[in-house]
C-alpha cells in the first residue's frame, strides 16, 4: 500500500538543532571569499545556512534571546558555530583583515 502525501510525517528541524557534522572548523560552502567574489560567496553561504535553517542568525530574524531565556545557551552555541563557519569560508589573507566579532550577524 502506497503512502499518500497527506500521510507523510516530517521532522520539524529547529534552527537550534546541531548534528555531529556541525563543527566550527568545517568549510560548509565554496568558493572561499577572496575579496573580489563577494556575491558568489554570499549566495553559496546563504544557501548553506538556509539548508540548515540557520540563516536567521545572520538576517536578524533569530535575534539573541534575553539573558534569562532558556534559549540563550542554544542561541550562543549556534551563533559561535556560524562565526566559525564564516571565518573558515574566507581566505586567510582576507580573514586576517576582518574585525574579530563574536556575533554572526555583525560579522556578516
Amino acid at each position: 500500500m502506497a503512502i499518500t502525501p497527506s500521510e507523510l510525517k516530517y521532522k520539524t528541524i529547529s534552527p537550534y538543532d546541531l548534528s555531529s557534522n556541525d563543527n566550527p572548523g568545517a568549510i560548509i560552502s565554496q568558493p572561499l571569499l577572496n575579496g573580489t567574489n563577494y556575491d558568489e560567496w554570499a549566495i553559496n553561504f546563504r544557501m548553506a545556512l538556509s539548508s540548515r535553517k540557520k540563516f536567521g542568525f545572520l538576517d536578524g530574524s533569530l535575534p539573541k534571546p534575553a539573558a534569562d531565556s532558556t534559549h540563550l545557551e542554544n542561541w550562543t552555541a549556534n551563533n559561535h558555530l556560524i562565526v566559525g563557519w564564516i571565518k573558515q569560508t574566507i581566505e586567510p589573507k582576507v580573514r586576517s583583515s576582518i574585525s574579530t566579532r563574536e556575533i554572526a550577524k555583525d560579522l556578516w
